[in-house]
């Protein structure tokens, strides 16, 4: 009793260390800045927003808190931002 399992479905976020020098490689080779690129693959998502590590984090937290109750016993968190595939 008391187990909670949480898949969390993310995709990553856009601001760690190793996906900000990808996004800055990406807008260098389409010859844009990396607030343009970013820009850009933000407008090709639902939510037209890019996830950040703190929003993930966040997320988690709320889903092990006393706030998702005993009632929660297993669930799958769509955290993807609402990715459009191009």
């Amino acid at each position: 009793m008391g187990i909670r399992v949480i898949c969390l479905r993310s995709g990553g976020s856009s601001d760690p260390p190793g996906v900000d020098e990808i996004f800055n490689q990406h807008a260098q080779k389409a010859g844009i800045t990396r607030e343009a690129f970013e820009a850009d693959t933000a407008e090709k998502t639902m939510l037209k927003h890019l996830r950040k590590l703190a929003e993930v984090a966040n997320t988690v937290a709320l889903l092990v808190s006393d706030y998702a109750t005993s009632l929660i016993t297993g669930a799958i968190a769509n955290v993807t931002r609402g990715e459009i595939a191009n």
